[in-house]
């Protein structure tokens, strides 16, 4: 890789949470040859790439291996990479690191951006599909990658230069005796190295299996810093029974990469625009019931999908449908449902402006609703305004019936049943505070009551729709 290649080429390092979303783990891979030569990494290269491997860097490095990988993968790349290498006539052997924890110290974001926080943050900055289009051409959508930075999901931008080649790069495993003080011992290590001269702009402290529990990577000016280093952690923390292993990078790799692969379809994505969008903590969604859990997805799902929704997406009303399921308790739900009172007052302006319409007579209350309500076994001598909810449904029903489903053309074809409904099971019920805390809550009544809900929201996008057109017309 020539300075020319390096200048034009920028490092993008995401938070380690972002790879962890998306279904990857960070490992290690040690691999030695039979006959080391020019043609052996282009075989790893190969190997990595027919197992669909993006994120990971290679080296050529100085001790018992020749080779050394490190590469963010799921269950299934790994696997098809270490199946690829153990069958390779080319391989001697391979060791690995499967990394527990990563600590990039360099990085005071990473220590204070919490994994809630990452995954509210990549779906606010628009999830997967706009972050695999930034991470292809990073230097596109500077605005984005502002707010990335800012958020904490992306940890690192910048160039790498000729300067940094120039450095010694280093990693060093830890056996340890201590197994128990792990996490202890690698906090101290990473303590102890910010004080050496170890650029501090690339320490990386991890923990977990393999070649040993704990690794140590880092840039220095030259190979006898990193000597000196090693040797005085070594020094420091005699009662741990360490025991190092350090590879000394000898030539850098093909690659130098930490992309993320965004194709895994985790659905974290969709339980954060849950908890973004009806205001539920994510951690009360992720302690769901799987039933409860299915119920809710599947439901939210069709609405999502629904085009006449698409205004009422953020409605305090479905927050509360959802959030009554999410938290088991109806309180805020039973306030939102003040809404039915605003359905009535809609559509009582909708007949009244409908039956003008229809039958071209501003005069209709005394002229046509006597006979109407005669038809339907209603007070011919009550006034329209002293008409219950029920009572003007039942009117609406008799003009749909005799002017050819005029109503039914503007409400749609569920507007008798679902507003009947609506008013014997929530309107009246909610008006005389009758309603069971535990009914909605059950399979199938919740569900049964979101349907309910929601057509009746269509049905007052309608009328809405009219009455607006209508005075609209009249100004006009």
């Amino acid at each position: 890789m020539s300075p020319d290649d390096l200048d034009a080429r920028p490092l993008i390092v995401w938070h380690p949470s972002v790879h962890k979303l998306y279904g990857e783990d960070l490992h290690y891979f040690l691999i030695r040859a039979r006959f080391f030569g020019a043609t052996f990494a282009d075989h790893v290269k190969r190997a990595l790439d027919t197992a669909g491997v993006r994120g990971y860097c290679a080296y050529e490095v100085f001790g018992d291996y020749d080779i050394l990988v490190r590469a963010w993968v799921t269950r299934t790349k790994r696997e098809a990479f270490r199946s690829a290498m153990s069958e390779s006539p080319q391989v001697a052997a391979m060791a690995e690191f499967e990394a527990h924890t990563v600590r990039y110290v360099w990085s005071e974001k990473q220590n204070l951006v919490r994994d809630a926080a990452v995954r509210t943050a990549v779906v606010r900055c628009g999830g997967r599909s706009r972050l695999r289009e930034f991470q292809e051409n990073p230097e596109d959508d500077g605005h984005l990658r502002g707010e990335l930075l800012k958020e904490g999901v992306l940890l690192d931008y910048r160039h790498i230069s000729a300067a940094d080649s120039a450095k010694v790069k280093f990693y060093c495993f830890f056996d340890i005796a201590i197994s128990h003080q792990v996490e202890k011992i690698a906090d101290g290590l990473a303590t102890h190295v910010r004080k050496q001269h170890i650029d501090m702009p690339s320490l990386c402290v991890g923990t977990g299996a393999g070649c040993g529990p704990i690794l140590l990577k880092g840039v220095a000016d030259t190979i006898y810093d990193i000597s000196n280093a090693i040797v005085s952690i070594l020094e420091t923390f005699p009662y741990t029974g360490l025991v190092s292993k350090t590879y000394v990078v000898a030539r850098r790799g093909w690659s130098d990469s930490d992309d993320v692969d965004f194709s895994f379809t985790g659905d974290f994505e969709l339980a954060l625009r849950y908890a973004d969008m009806l205001q539920i903590e994510i951690s009360v969604l992720d302690g769901l019931k799987p039933t409860i859990k299915r119920r809710f997805e599947r439901k939210f799902e069709a609405l999502q999908n629904d085009p006449e929704l698409a205004v009422f997406r953020d409605e305090s009303l479905f927050r509360a449908l959802f959030g009554a399921l999410a938290y088991q308790h109806t309180r805020t739900l039973k306030h939102e449902l003040y809404f039915v009172v605003e359905m009535e007052a809609a559509l009582r302006e909708f007949t009244k402006h409908f039956m003008s319409e229809v039958y071209d007579d501003t005069r209709w209350p005394a002229r046509v609703l006597p006979q109407l309500a005669g038809r339907v076994g209603l007070d011919a001598t009550k006034g329209f305004d002293r008409y219950t909810m029920a009572e003007v449904i039942s009117v609406l029903g008799a003009v749909d019936t005799e002017k050819d489903s005029r109503v039914t053309e503007a409400l749609g074809p569920k507007w008798q049943t679902t507003l009947r409904t609506l008013t014997s099971e929530v309107r009246n019920k909610w008006a005389h505070a009758t309603l069971d805390d535990d009914e909605w809550l059950e399979e199938p009544q919740w569900e049964e009551l979101v349907d309910l809900l929601v057509d009746s929201l269509k049905i007052h996008a309608r009328l809405q729709h009219y009455i607006t057109g209508r005075r609209r017309r009249e100004r006009a």
